[in-house]
């Protein structure tokens, strides 16, 4: 080992910590994997999480929204509310994650936010374990004869709706997951490259995050193709409403990648070796408000939950970061729609497949 490896603060190097409390934190080094925690390292890893992240959610998801009303007798808007759990669970959890997170160790919460993201994904995938088997032959001539709704009472009094619940708690788990990768994964990347470099990282990382959806539609329209009971011929071709894709198996496989994804960046210190000057100017950075050269000096704020007023005054007061938000707002309304419902208007006005209208999207 170099001489230089072994004059890096322990607090520096990729490890395990543990403990909470500042005067219990102990962290247990790994030195042979500090090369990995470099700003290269650092954005190799939270560019692959933001890739799992819009593959999962904007693309696997949205895919299979269509597929999920037939299989299981959801109403239109009930399927839209589980693509809207995973912006409730955003919502909710933003301020305190990124509050407190934003303080902490980012490292810990982005790691257990995509391990969460994780078990969000499995969860999706569990209602075809736990349903009762799907037989196409049951429903012909008889149920979901338009593809989404039954049209005959005798349909409509199964328990299949029940499993929506299963969806929307999978969704709150991925979106509250999900949370820390565009606040404190952004932050993380902000404080440790210089603002040379800063662009450069923040667009690969973005357009990872971009790609991602466009492969998740390609993906589950490849997976849409094999019949939801892997091995077993339904009777039924590909074009019958009747025929459910495999719309569970992407959702395990890369569920469990995602989970398995998580622990290294769990080993990534609070900071970079080397950094310390960048994030001093960093801070030096910061829009010069009157009430954010207030709280610039006092190096207590922001370390107590009461300062959370006053620091979300300080962001309100900025108006640059406004107009940005809401640039943010209006492009994410616009597509958020088009990608859930993409696909269902695709098969309705030009009688596509499943499959074939998530590999049309996804281009």
């Amino acid at each position: 080992m170099s001489s230089d490896s072994d004059e890096i603060p322990v607090d520096e190097t990729c490890g395990f910590e543990i403990g909470c409390v500042p005067k219990t934190r102990k962290r247990l080094p790994i030195r042979f994997l500090q090369c990995c925690a470099t700003p290269p390292g650092a954005l190799v890893v939270l560019s692959i999480s933001a890739f799992l992240q819009g593959f999962i959610v904007n693309g696997l998801i949205n895919a299979s929204i269509t597929t999920l009303e037939t299989r299981f007798e959801l109403l239109s808007s009930e399927a839209g509310l589980i693509a809207s759990c995973y912006d409730i669970a955003s919502c909710v959890s933003l301020l305190f994650i990124t509050y407190v997170g934003g303080r902490g160790h980012k490292p810990l919460w982005l790691g257990w936010g995509i391990i969460t993201m994780g078990v969000g994904a499995v969860v999706f995938s569990l209602p075809r374990f736990i349903a009762p088997a799907y037989s196409p032959m049951l429903y012909e001539n008889m149920c979901l004869i338009n593809g989404t709704v039954p049209l005959n009472p005798v349909c409509s009094q199964t328990s299949l709706r029940d499993y929506r619940y299963a969806f929307y708690v999978a969704q709150l788990l991925i979106g509250a997951g999900a949370t820390p990768l565009y606040t404190l994964g952004v932050t993380y990347l902000d404080e440790n490259v210089t603002q040379v470099k800063s662009s450069l990282y923040h667009g690969i990382y973005y357009a990872l995050s971009i790609v991602g959806p466009g492969i998740g539609f390609l993906l589950a329209g490849a997976f849409l193709t094999y019949f939801t009971i892997l091995g077993e011929n339904p009777g039924i071709p590909e074009s019958s409403p009747q025929y459910i894709g495999a719309w569970w198996l992407p959702f395990l496989i890369f569920g469990v990648i995602t989970f398995i994804f998580g622990f290294p960046i769990l080993l990534f210190p609070r900071q970079l070796h080397g950094t310390e000057e960048v994030r001093k100017n960093r801070e030096n950075e910061m829009h010069q408000d009157k009430v954010a050269k207030e709280v610039q000096t006092n190096e207590d704020f922001g370390k107590r939950l009461k300062d959370f007023p006053k620091c979300l005054l300080v962001i309100l007061r900025n108006p640059t970061y406004i107009f940005l938000t809401l640039g943010g707002v209006i492009d994410g309304m616009l597509l958020t729609g088009l990608s859930t419902f993409g696909p269902k208007i695709l098969e309705a006005l030009f009688g596509l497949t499943s499959s074939f209208s998530a590999v049309l999207l996804g281009y």
